[in-house]
């Protein structure tokens, strides 16, 4: 789904007086908090889903789209409430961002989310082009997300680490949108599929990145990246594994060896 049909009511809404952000200032180092990436199929509606994040020692949930809003969220947030769980961070398609940015930001009140990430449509990401129309929509989003109390990221998508027109579209994404508006949640396996090495990107871009999402907690290079995200100003790492798992094995054995490499 193309997102420049609603370019222009996009940025007419934006004149209604979202003016002045600042560049937040830097935090001090925290330690990176270990969360879990949930399909949001996965929350609605299955208690049982989230009691054993919960048993296993999860607090934070990095919550997939979903068409769901208002009353569903609602019930969601006190099911996540009763377990002591928070979803600090949710995903929404970018499209809606753009052209409805009043419901996204009253269903991130409703999940108490302060971070809202999405991914450039596949559309745009077959040029530059399509993401220069973007970058500006991103700005703008970001300074309207920021306003309404939640920061705006995007998830790295594989297309967006391979060239195109002789950029790397996330490259210019990173040069293109503002520093205080606009983030990014980083995929360890994309990147390292890529070839990119996250721990200069973290190095040379402080403060863009939010979160990463990280599959094999036992790779042997994961200390020092997750060090340099953690110097850079991540908040959080999310386990990001959707394989049919009943047991929940795989998510205690994540989750024991984050904490403790963390």
């Amino acid at each position: 789904m193309a997102v420049a049909p609603d370019r222009r009511t996009f940025l007419t809404l934006l004149g209604l007086g979202v003016v002045g952000v600042q560049t937040p200032r830097p935090k001090a180092q925290a330690r990176l908090r270990v969360g879990f990436y949930l399909p949001a199929e996965r929350a609605l509606g299955q208690p049982t889903v989230l009691q054993a994040l919960a048993a296993i020692g999860y607090r934070d949930l990095d919550l997939g789209s979903t068409e769901q809003s208002g009353a569903p969220l609602l019930d969601l947030r006190r099911s996540l409430d009763q377990r002591k769980l928070a979803a600090p961070s949710r995903h929404v398609p970018m499209p809606l961002v753009f052209s409805n940015w009043r419901a996204v930001l009253g269903d991130c009140k409703i999940l108490g989310s302060r971070v809202v990430v999405c991914e450039v449509p596949a559309a745009e990401r077959a040029s530059i082009g399509g993401y220069r129309r973007v970058a500006e929509l991103l700005n703008s989003a970001g300074k309207i997300m920021l306003q309404g109390g939640a920061q705006l990221a995007v998830r790295v998508h594989a297309d967006d680490l391979t060239a195109r027109g002789g950029a790397i579209p996330f490259d210019f994404l990173l040069t293109n949108t503002n520093p205080a508006l606009v983030k990014f949640q980083a995929a360890l396996p994309l990147f390292e599929a890529a070839g990119r090495n996250l721990v200069a990107d973290f190095t040379r871009q402080r403060d863009r990145f939010v979160s990463v999402h990280v599959a094999n907690t036992a790779a042997p290079d994961l200390a020092t990246v997750l060090g340099a995200a953690r110097d850079a100003g991540v908040q959080h790492v999310f386990v990001a594994d959707t394989r049919p798992d009943p047991s929940f094995d795989r998510a205690r054995e994540s989750f024991e060896q984050l904490t403790e490499l963390l």
